[in-house]
């Protein structure tokens, strides 16, 4: 998968292709994109990240 990626630009066939990576990427999300809001449990793979609070 490429590392500098975000998910809002990955493709379906992106998607299938990592799905076990994503998978480890958004199991315990801590950030949520203001844009998408996808979430992922680092901010360097959404686009506009922002700290979820507890």
């Amino acid at each position: 998968m490429k590392k500098n990626k975000t998910f809002c630009g990955f493709s379906k066939d992106e998607i299938k292709e990592n799905l076990e990576d994503i998978i480890l990427l958004v199991n315990e999300p801590r950030y949520i994109c203001r844009k998408c809001a996808r979430v992922s449990n680092t901010g360097d793979r959404l686009c506009k990240p922002v700290a979820m609070g507890k």
